[in-house]
């Protein structure tokens, strides 16, 4: 019976650290993804290209009204009457925020990230 309870502790603990390598693994790559299609955004694409290569934003919001605390710190005052903000999140390190920022044409004027 010793022998029995001595090869199920061993055989869950292998199983743990394999499935959190393995686990690690795939969240590395997807964070990697991402990473990657954050570095396809750069100023003058337009809305729909930054959609189409990110997906679905966290937030969407539209010139005029306005933007949070964090996302007001990297741009000037009343930047928000004039630019719209588009905000995508990966869950780690930290989780972080790529911020993309629109200009009246719908352009992305700039883009900027920032620890939650």
């Amino acid at each position: 019976m010793a022998k029995f309870v001595a090869g199920c502790v061993a055989g869950s603990i292998i199983t743990l650290v394999i499935l959190t390598l393995f686990g690690g693994l795939l969240y590395s790559r997807a964070e990697r993804q991402l990473i990657d299609d954050w570095r396809k955004i750069h100023p003058g694409m337009t809305r729909a290209s930054v959609l189409e290569v990110l997906g679905k934003p966290s937030y969407d919001m539209n010139p005029g009204h306005g933007f949070p605390e964090w996302a007001n710190k990297s741009v000037p005052d009343n930047y928000y009457e004039t630019h719209g903000l588009l905000v995508f999140t990966i869950p780690a390190p930290g989780p972080q925020l790529l911020l993309v920022y629109f200009d009246s044409s719908d352009c992305v004027s700039f883009v900027s990230s920032i620890y939650t």
